[in-house]
This record gives C-alpha cells, structure tokens and sequence, in this order.
C-alpha cells in the first residue's frame, strides 16, 4: 500500500476520541501508564506512537504530567513528526503542523463530544 494512505491511518488514530483514551483511563497509576508506553514505545510502530501522543495529551488535560510522562510525550511526538517528515517528502514543520492539527480536531471532538472524522481521501490530501 502507498505511505500516505499509512500515514491517513495513523493521522486518524490520532484524532480519534477512543484511541488514547483507552491507554489513559486503563492505567490510573503511574507506574502502569510507564509500562504501557515502554512496550508501545520499543515496538517501533507509527501507530503505537500515535497511541502514546494522544492517552499522554488527554491526561495532560486533566492533570500535569510528570517528568517522565512530558519526556515521553515529547519524544514519540518528536519521531512522530521525523516519520511523517520522511514518509510524505516534507519538513519537519510541515509534518509537526498536521500533527497539531490532528491533536486541534481531536480535542475539539472530545469537548463537543461529536466524532471529528474524514474520510480518508480528504485526510490523505490534507496530509
């Protein structure tokens, strides 16, 4: 399959109301919501790194993250960026505003408490 249609996926994964929220909200402590990140982290997959942006952005909403936790979200949001970068041709400024963008319509979704989804094709012109 072609890298952009990956790349829709994992943009929509991103603005997904459930996909983060299941690793926040499943892991109340800290030490499991490590855990949980270590083994999405060293899978090296776009998508569990899509995973860890958004549980880490939500419950960054609710409450401060730790250390740890900050360290975490700006690291896989850093290869995020590096892979969508090299993936679709672009700069990294490009990639890190359609990450914001994705982060933007899912937190969005979460406050109207409406899906903010688009089809693939108009996500994947987008991107």
């Amino acid at each position: 399959m072609e890298d952009s249609f990956y790349v829709a996926l994992i943009f929509l994964s991103l603005r997904s109301l459930t996909e983060g929220t299941q690793t926040a909200r499943a892991a109340k402590d800290w030490k499991q919501r490590a855990n949980d990140n270590l083994k999405l982290f060293t899978s090296g997959s776009a998508f569990d790194l899509a995973k860890i942006i958004g549980s880490l952005t939500e419950l960054s909403e609710t409450k401060s993250l730790s250390l740890r936790e900050s360290w975490t979200l700006m690291r896989a949001r850093n290869l995020l960026v590096c892979e969508f970068s090299e993936v679709m041709k672009e700069t990294k400024t490009a990639a890190e505003e359609q990450v914001d963008q994705a982060l933007k319509a899912r937190k969005i979704a979460v406050v109207s408490g409406k899906p903010n989804y688009l089809p693939i094709g108009e996500l994947s012109q987008g991107v």
